[in-house]
């Protein structure tokens, strides 16, 4: 399976078209309900996750979304999804 981590334009599913880098830095609470209002799924996760050296859960389809969040901050650390 592949995975895009961070990349530009993706356009899946009729779903439209993202730049996931904008969303780096943002508060999470924001991302979620900009990503959702366009028709996304969301599934978030602490970002501690990404350092460990263990699989980060699997993205089930390409209308989700894992977000990865900075806790300390409640920021967008890394968005990832199924291509």
């Amino acid at each position: 399976m592949a995975y895009i981590q961070n990349q530009q334009y993706q356009q899946n599913a009729g779903l439209p078209e993202i730049n996931l880098n904008e969303y780096s830095g943002r508060n999470v609470d924001d991302v979620v309900n900009e990503l959702e209002a366009l028709g996304y799924h969301t599934q978030i996760f602490d970002a501690s996750l990404l350092v460990r050296a263990q699989p980060l859960p699997q993205v089930p389809n390409e209308e989700t979304l894992h977000i990865y969040v900075n806790k300390d901050r409640n920021t967008v650390q890394q968005i990832t999804r199924k291509y």
